[in-house]
């Protein structure tokens, strides 16, 4: 890959400019291509790469066997889906490289990046993510043994750790002992019910600071004068991960199993491996669910290698925030006469969201509308608790005194304690009452998305209590158990060597440097099953899955490759790599008029909703009696505690 993305075309043209290149031909084929009036008319149009490619084609027509440039052509352009006949066209003319040749260079690459995984996995701290992936094989002219197929495989990422990060050799075994005697006694869940002090004015200092946010960030306080003011500063982070080039990861694309993961069937790893190693597996609930399911199954096999004890799952929160979406969707999502998101989304004409979906980007849709309805909610609040016509009007405002707007904001109108007072006081007021309740969610839905993009693993764990309340209450009882699972294991099963792994290296990512360049690992693995299935799947329709298996390997290169032709050629900047937000001022204006004409957070005795549909139930409420009450918690322990074997037997020594 360093051969690949090496080659700088500004660099490249001025060696063949000066004196040890082609001064004379250079200036030759410039004249004939520039003119004096385009110089001056077209100062941002050069004929630098032009030129360079020209002397690159008449080059090759000479000798083409080590040719760098039309060498990059042909991976960037075969990695774009460049079809065989354009190529077969492109290197007649002494462009590209043969199609043959870019074929089996496309071989080498994989063959090369298995290779560098083995060696990763032997000197490197690692962990791997997997998932489903299902490839359709269509064909268009049928025939016995020449049929429509539907794949139904595995596909695996191994992550590399920067080189100062390493597992303990012992790792293994103090899983064993940990789990072993930590699996015999339940967590005390009853510590969920009342959170430690310093942990809820963590949460409230984030609120308060979101809804201050809001304000800051509105067209309105554009040429606010303090905004700089430390007063208006966050809240410090809880467990900031580092962030810079050394703290990148790699990855390396895994060879597609043909297996379906929704089937118990797996591989087996070398006894060495189970005894001296320690592999984290980071996937969704399905993927963390099997995999739990084959380890249980399989307690009491003769060793540590049959029994999965080298093996620890960890749930992705990338489908935890898109279970969270749904679960606020399911809970708010009403009739188009109430207040809840029906009715929003109709106003504000988002089309295709009234009915989850588990495919397509009805996740994205739906968060960026949760976004804007929850914007317009608190610019309406801040209105109303300012006294004000206009944000405008609150331009005048000392930093002091808009932070204290916003504490009585967040303690009056978007936490639990406002609920509770409204019920110490008597007030029957289901408008006022249901908007303060999706008030106080959807500040913790906005916590969890910023924290996964900012790498602040101490937040997520602040948000665990309410999401597996969350979660029971909303009778989403495959995430509620991913969510007692995470307790068991950071307070009784986990030793502290493999909870601190976990924590800053298993469930965020970061593969730019950047600070807001975290993601979590489960959504990075999704983006490389859109590249297996769609970026550079450029091998046809029938392709078959043997060969795919062969050449999927090398698309962490192709990517890069790509990204280093993008940051040669000026005009492919301008093609972005992600849509652009849809202008949201208009849309977040007109709901805050909506909340603001209709009195949603102004008392009124007796003001109710007219149908009980558009009555959302509070599932953290609900879900601390399912857990309880209903019993819950007991029968996830009674489905997983078993003791485990402890004997080492192989087969080999009997």
């Amino acid at each position: 890959m360093e051969s690949l993305t090496s080659l700088d075309f500004s660099v490249l043209s001025q060696q063949l400019q000066s004196s040890q290149g082609c001064p004379a031909l250079w200036s030759i084929l410039r004249h004939a291509g520039w003119s004096k009036e385009q110089a001056i008319c077209n100062s941002h149009k050069t004929p630098e790469n032009v030129i360079m490619n020209i002397l690159s084609m008449l080059s090759y027509t000479r000798f083409h066997r080590h040719h760098c440039l039309p060498m990059l052509w042909s991976i960037y352009l075969k990695s774009c889906s460049l079809s065989a006949r354009a190529f077969d066209a492109l290197h007649a003319i002494g462009l590209l490289m043969s199609y043959k040749w870019t074929t089996i260079a496309y071989s080498n690459i994989a063959k090369t990046a298995e290779h560098a995984a083995q060696e990763a996995v032997r000197n490197h701290a690692t962990f791997i993510s997997h998932d489903n992936l299902n490839i359709p094989k269509r064909v268009f002219s049928m025939r016995l043994d020449n049929q429509s197929h539907f794949h139904s495989a595995c596909a695996g990422t191994l992550w590399v750790l920067p080189d100062h990060i390493t597992f303990p050799k012992t790792l293994n075994w103090e899983l064993r002992e940990t789990r072993r005697e930590g699996s015999k006694t339940q967590y005390n869940f009853t510590e969920i019910l009342d959170p430690n002090p310093a942990q809820h004015q963590r949460l409230r200092d984030q609120g308060v600071y979101r809804i201050l946010r809001f304000l800051l960030e509105s067209p309105a306080f554009v040429n606010y004068q303090e905004r700089d003011d430390a007063v208006l500063s966050p809240p410090p982070p809880v467990n900031l991960l580092p962030c810079g080039p050394t703290h990148t990861i790699k990855q390396f694309i895994l060879c597609t199993a043909d297996i379906d993961e929704a089937s118990y069937e797996g591989n087996e790893k070398r006894k060495e491996t189970s005894i001296n190693r320690l592999i984290p597996i980071v996937g969704d609930q399905l993927t963390v669910e099997r995999l739990r399911g084959l380890a249980k199954y399989r307690h009491d096999d003769i060793n540590g290698l049959e029994r999965l004890d080298w093996l620890v799952t960890v749930n992705g929160f990338f489908h935890l925030e898109i279970a969270f979406a749904n679960s606020l969707h399911k809970q708010y999502v009403g009739t188009s006469g109430g207040i809840g998101l029906h009715r929003a989304f109709n106003l504000l004409n988002r089309k295709g969201l009234l009915s989850t979906q588990v495919k397509g980007p009805f996740w994205h849709h739906l968060d960026e509308a949760l976004a804007h309805i929850a914007e317009a909610h608190f610019r309406a609040l801040w209105m109303i608790v300012g006294k004000a016509a206009r944000l405008e009007d609150l331009l005048w405002q000392p930093p002091e005194a808009l932070v204290l707007l916003a504490e009585t904001i967040y303690d009056e109108y978007a936490s639990r304690r406002a609920l509770r007072m409204m019920q110490h006081r008597g007030e029957k007021d289901e408008f006022k009452h249901q908007s303060i309740l999706f008030n106080s969610d959807i500040l913790l839905y906005l916590d969890l998305h910023e924290a996964t993009c900012m790498g602040d693993v101490g937040c997520l764990e602040d948000l665990f209590p309410y999401l597996l309340m969350r979660f029971a209450g909303g009778g989403n009882n495959k995430y509620m158990i991913e969510m007692l699972e995470i307790f068991q294991g950071l307070h009784k099963e986990w030793p502290e060597s493999l909870k601190y792994i976990i924590r800053n290296h298993c469930w965020l990512i970061n593969r730019t440097g950047k600070r807001n360049g975290f993601v979590p690992v489960d959504r990075a693995q999704e983006q490389n099953i859109k590249d297996l299935k769609v970026t550079y799947h450029s091998f046809g329709r029938s392709a078959t899955l043997a060969y795919l298996t062969k050449i999927l390997p090398a698309i962490p290169v192709l990517r890069e490759v790509k990204k280093h032709i993008k940051w040669q050629l000026d005009t492919l900047l301008t093609r972005g790599d992600r849509h652009s937000s849809p202008a949201k001022e208009k849309d977040v204006a007109m709901y805050a008029e909506v909340i603001l004409n209709e009195g949603w957070y102004t008392y009124e005795a007796g003001h109710t909703l007219k149908k009980s549909d558009d009555r959302a139930k509070d599932f953290v409420t609900q879900g601390t009696i399912t857990l309880f009450q209903d019993k819950a918690i007991e029968r996830w322990w009674n489905g997983r505690s078993f003791a485990r074997v402890t004997q080492e037997k192989w087969l080999e020594e009997q």
